[in-house]
């Protein structure tokens, strides 16, 4: 009866480790871009094998600020984002139910929607999460020279 029993906590500790294991992420690019009253962002990611991720994320704060001063901030940040691409560095990510994390982090950076093949980037602000961001996938970025 021991043996059963130490059987069962055995095979209960090994498919809640295999429940906490990380999967494989969608492997593609996504590009995304939010101009609301509070804030402009511009994102992009690139996700490769072994959930290994590129991302660069811009963003500029524009509560009251003029309209002409919005849209030259606007202008400037898409010029900044292909420049800021090419030096984006690598980093990895866990997957684990539609949700990529930094690798061994907790907070969510980006929500993956399989049925259209959306990213969702998670924008944060003062530590809290502010705004989100929807990507759409992509073959060559639009915003600038493709990486």
């Amino acid at each position: 009866m021991q043996a059963l029993h130490k059987a069962a906590i055995l095979g209960l500790i090994l498919w809640l480790l295999a429940g906490c294991s990380s999967q494989q992420a969608p492997i593609g690019r996504w590009e995304g871009y939010l101009e609301d009253s509070d804030w402009i962002i511009a994102v992009r990611l690139q996700v490769e094998d072994g959930n290994t991720i590129y991302a660069t994320a811009l963003s500029v704060e524009v509560a009251g600020m003029s309209p002409a001063s919005r849209e030259r901030n606007a202008e400037e940040l898409k010029r900044a984002l292909p420049v800021q691409w090419e030096t984006a560095t690598s980093g990895e990510i866990e997957f684990r139910n539609n949700i990529l994390t930094r690798k061994g982090g907790v907070a969510p950076l980006f929500v993956y929607e399989p049925s259209n093949n959306t990213m969702t980037f998670n924008f944060y602000a003062g530590g809290k999460r502010t705004r989100t961001v929807l990507l759409a996938p992509v073959r060559k970025f639009s915003l600038g020279p493709d990486a």
